[in-house]
């Protein structure tokens, strides 16, 4: 009997500049030893919803932050502040200013990203064997990000059955049980049935004047 199936995004399914950046991610990070997690974007596509990314978000802990900066340089990339020491931004050369062609570095200091780089999730990412957010951690971050991207995710990830969302529950409110009541609206907006507008009724058209009872002008 085989166990469940390690999250994949084969390669070729996603744009050349991001499959160009997870091979230097792996010559980089990995080799490392630190604890990471890919999050975003890219871990919902390696659980089965295939949809346009922009970037990689890469999770480290803000303790090794110096040593994932300078890898990420050492394999040619350019590497910039954003907030200093908690976020910064790594892209090809010549790229700096293609916000669809950059690795977002990113140092949590809170749950549920805190958790996600410690257990992270093995998946194989375009050929290469890398960490992701665990499932019921993306969606936490998801629920978090309060964005309307980050809602379409998660009503696509509770929709098809990637994701419990009484799994995702209780993750919430073991970290934040203040935060449960508004996980539970968020729920029912989200999953709640679309029912398109009901149109106005048509108001019949006029009478079609014809010649017959007009009187002739004299």
């Amino acid at each position: 009997m085989t166990g469940p199936s390690k999250p994949e995004i084969p390669r070729g399914s996603i744009a050349p500049r991001i499959q160009e950046l997870l091979d230097l991610v792996v010559v980089a990070i990995p080799p490392l030893g630190v604890p990471y997690a890919i999050g975003g974007g890219l871990a919902v596509c390696a659980l089965g919803y295939m949809r346009h990314t922009k970037d990689v978000d890469l999770f480290v802990r803000p303790a090794e932050a110096p040593q994932v900066v300078a890898a990420l340089r050492r394999v040619g990339l350019v590497v910039v502040p954003v907030m200093e020491p908690l976020h910064y931004i790594a892209t090809l050369p010549g790229h700096r200013d293609d916000p669809e062609v950059r690795i977002a570095v990113l140092m949590p200091y809170d749950e549920p990203e805190a958790t996600a780089i410690e257990q992270p999730c093995p998946a194989r990412l375009v050929g290469h064997d890398l960490d992701i957010f665990q499932p019921l951690l993306l969606a936490a971050a998801k629920f978090y990000a309060n964005r309307e991207e980050d809602d379409l995710d998660l009503a696509q990830l509770f929709g098809l059955g990637l994701v419990d969302p009484a799994r995702v529950r209780a993750i919430i409110a073991s970290f934040d049980p203040g935060s449960v009541q508004a996980f539970d609206a968020k729920v029912r907006e989200i999953l709640a049935p679309r029912h398109p507008r009901p149109r106005p009724p048509r108001r019949p058209p006029p009478p079609v004047e014809t010649g017959r009872g007009r009187r002739r002008k004299r």
